[in-house]
């Protein structure tokens, strides 16, 4: 079955429920079975997962405030 567990940041979180004869004889091939037949529909109906974007905005500094340093160990490329 599947299940509307809630809404996320830029999305919907589902979950899917299977039931497997055999659990013990491991569960990764079924998983990743699913999870790409789930992949390939979403594709075939134009369903497109979208991945958060960040936006970093560098203000300028307030008159007084001393200019952070950053360590040579940090810029150096080698």
């Amino acid at each position: 079955m599947a299940f509307l567990a809630g809404f996320g940041d830029s999305g919907m979180n589902l979950e899917l429920g299977v039931w497997i004869n055999d659990p013990e004889n491991g569960q990764l091939n079924l998983r990743s079975a699913l999870n790409r037949k789930i992949l390939a529909r979403f594709g075939e109906n134009g369903i497109r997962i979208s991945y958060p974007q960040r936006d970093v905005r560098v203000l300028p500094a307030e008159p007084g405030t001393p200019k952070p340093t950053i360590p040579p160990s940090v810029g150096a490329s080698g």
